[in-house]
């Protein structure tokens, strides 16, 4: 075999070997595409299942937190007790959070605890700092708790109507209770901020006071 045709034998085998090769890479990269985009349609599918069911939940919790705002008491012996029920906040367990952003996933789970510590502090006020006869900071507590979830559950579910296209609710059969919701909250959380203020002006003051005291009496040595 002279060398013309043994290198002509040699890049037909290359040319072979490099062609079976780019089939059979090109076949297994259609393949991890063709799976890629599968498993990316199946989690936008659940993504936008879990976005309707979440939503819906959120919906039927600010209309129940605008209930408790309408909780004027009952009167029993001269004294007025609230009588709203407080609502609950549950998610359905047949949703795939993965399928979502972390951050968004958090901020839905977030919420029931936001609630949670609603809950606390309401039935503190109740307990420690309210009285008859018409306890009108348990009514402000649970105003101004319910208030504050309900704002964060419109914000919530405006961000995932946003993000997962789904249609805001009939303008014309709803009222959204937001503007309710922050009457309830702009004076409230100004009178805690100027309380807050207060409570560090005084503890300042107790430590200048303090350390004057202190400077005072301290005796120095003499010699």
């Amino acid at each position: 075999m002279d060398q013309t045709t043994f290198l002509t034998i040699l890049a037909t085998a290359i040319i072979t070997n490099l062609g079976a090769a780019g089939v059979t890479w090109i076949g297994h990269k259609l393949t991890a595409d063709k799976e890629s985009t599968a498993i990316e349609k199946e989690r936008t599918r659940h993504a936008s299942y879990l976005a309707i069911r979440v939503v819906t939940n959120l919906d039927h919790f600010v209309i129940k937190c605008r209930e408790v705002l309408a909780d004027e008491g009952a009167e029993s012996e001269g004294i007025v007790y609230p009588t709203a029920v407080y609502p609950t906040l549950s998610y359905p367990d047949d949703v795939d959070w993965r399928s979502i952003p972390p951050a968004l996933m958090y901020r839905i789970l977030a919420l029931p605890n936001a609630l949670d510590a609603a809950n606390r502090d309401i039935d503190f006020v109740g307990e420690h700092v309210a009285g008859p006869p018409n306890h009108d900071d348990l009514f402000d507590a649970q105003n101004y708790h319910f208030s504050k979830l309900g704002i964060a559950a419109l914000d919530l579910a405006d961000a995932i109507r946003v993000g997962y296209a789904i249609p805001a609710l009939d303008s014309i059969t709803y009222q959204s209770p937001r503007p309710l919701f922050e009457r309830h909250t702009v004076d409230e959380d100004r009178r805690r901020r100027n309380a807050m203020s207060s409570i560090e002006a005084l503890v300042g003051t107790a430590r200048s006071t303090g350390a004057e005291t202190a400077e005072i009496g301290t005796v120095t040595p003499t010699a």
